[in-house]
C-alpha cells in the first residue's frame, strides 16, 4: 500500500510533462526491480531505496526545467528517451528477457520521437505550465480587512 501512495504522490507532484512520465516510470520500475531482487547499476542511484531514486529523478528533471532552453531541450529530450528505455529494459530485466527490449525500446524511440520532442519544446517554454494557478490575493485573511 506504501508503494503505491508514494508513486500516486509522485505523479501528483511530478507534472504532466513526458518527461516527468518517462522519469516516474524509470524510477518505478527501478523500483520493481529492487524489489525481485535486481541492484541499480546507475552509481549515482545504487545507495537509495525506490522512493529516494523516485524523488532524485523527479527534482532533476523540474531542475533541468529551468535551465535555458538551448539546454533544456535536448536534456529534456534525453531524460524522456532515457526514462522510458530504462523503464522498458527493468521490465525486460525482471522478466529474464533483457534481449527483448531492446526492438522495443528502438520500436518505442522511432514512434514517439518527434511527440516527445514537440513536449520538449513547450515544457521548456513554459515549466509551469499544468500547473494550477493560485492567486493569493483573493484569498480571504484570517485577520479581517486591514
Amino acid at each position: 500500500m506504501n508503494r503505491v501512495f508514494a508513486l500516486l504522490l509522485a505523479l501528483l507532484v511530478s507534472g504532466c510533462a513526458t518527461v516527468d512520465k518517462a522519469q516516474l516510470f524509470d524510477g518505478a520500475t527501478t523500483w520493481y526491480g529492487m524489489s525481485n531482487g535486481l541492484v541499480e547499476a546507475n552509481p549515482v542511484l545504487s545507495g537509495l531505496n525506490g522512493p529516494e531514486i523516485i524523488a532524485v529523478k523527479l527534482v532533476a528533471t523540474q531542475v533541468v526545467k529551468l535551465t535555458p532552453d538551448v539546454v533544456c531541450v535536448p536534456a529534456t529530450q534525453v531524460l524522456t528517451v532515457l526514462g522510458f528505455g530504462a523503464g522498458i529494459w527493468n521490465l525486460a530485466l525482471v522478466a529474464n528477457a533483457w534481449w527483448a527490449s531492446i526492438p522495443v525500446i528502438a520500436i518505442v524511440v522511432w514512434e514517439f520521437w518527434s511527440s516527445w520532442l514537440e513536449d520538449s519544446n513547450a515544457v521548456c517554454a513554459n515549466p509551469f505550465d499544468g500547473l494550477p494557478d493560485i492567486d493569493i490575493s483573493e484569498q480571504p485573511s484570517f485577520l479581517g480587512d486591514k
